[in-house]
């Protein structure tokens, strides 16, 4: 999907499974901005490629109920939508915990519930 491309940020709250990975897509001090570890705390990359690059790595945690109405205004304001890579019926969660498991996706996957 970003072959060969480079971005300016990455907002990631995935931790381990993702962290490298959004560093290698950032530009030239680009930012990646991490928020929480669902795969692990503790995380590895290559420090040289990082300051070479003068990225920055920010971290954040929640934020105000003011800032929450100031965010959903915002994404009302310029519609942003998420980017859904597949969606799957809840009667084929394995098949999409095994599409998961691959970690080819681009964006979120999304398990329908019901009809």
């Amino acid at each position: 999907m970003l072959e060969g491309e480079t971005i300016d940020l990455v907002i990631d709250s995935v931790g381990r499974a993702t962290f490298a990975r959004s560093l290698k897509v950032l530009r030239k001090g680009g930012r990646l901005v991490t928020f929480g570890a669902t795969t692990e705390d503790e995380i590895a990359f290559d420090v040289r490629r990082f300051f070479y690059a003068q990225q920055q790595i920010l971290g954040s945690t929640l934020g105000s109920r003011e800032e929450l109405r100031e965010m959903l205004s915002f994404v009302s304001e310029h519609q942003l939508h998420p980017v859904v890579d597949e969606t799957f019926a809840f009667s084929n969660i394995e098949e999409a915990f095994s599409y998961l498991t691959k970690g080819e996706q681009f964006g979120k996957i999304a398990v329908k519930i019901s009809d």
